[in-house]
């Protein structure tokens, strides 16, 4: 319980999110996990983890081709799939049943995710990864 938690603020820029991200990592040897907002952040911290020779556990969220190629070396050890396309697509389907359906609504929650993408699933999912998912 006496573990603290810091946040690196960067912004989008990939080699910024890289650079930061390494010199926390060298400033802080006792960092030994890292959860990574978006694909293109895993990737960053991924290389700035290599960079350093860093130990930590490397986790984040969405899906990319990178990210799955980084799963299934070892880098990454999961990525939680948020299922952009149910969170874009049904909302939709939802509003088109409503107006045209008087006010047909589903009955109950409908989730889309997270689902979470390791080494035991990578394969299954990296034909979609960063298309569809």
């Amino acid at each position: 319980m006496g573990q603290k938690l810091d946040m690196i603020d960067v912004s989008n820029d990939v080699a910024q999110i890289r650079t930061r991200t390494a010199a926390a990592l060298q400033a802080d040897p006792s960092i030994d996990a890292l959860l990574a907002t978006g694909p293109h952040v895993c990737e960053a911290a991924a290389a700035a983890v290599k960079a350093v020779g860093a130990k930590v556990h490397l986790a984040c969220f969405d899906l990319s081709q990178g990210v799955m190629k980084l799963i299934k070396e070892g880098q990454v050890a999961f990525t939680i799939d948020q299922q952009q396309r149910l969170q874009g697509y049904l909302p939709i389907v939802f509003l088109h049943l409503y107006n045209s359906g008087a006010g047909l609504l589903p009955g109950a929650d409908i989730p889309s995710g997270p689902g979470f993408v390791d080494a035991k699933n990578a394969d299954k999912v990296l034909a979609l990864a960063g298309v569809d998912r």
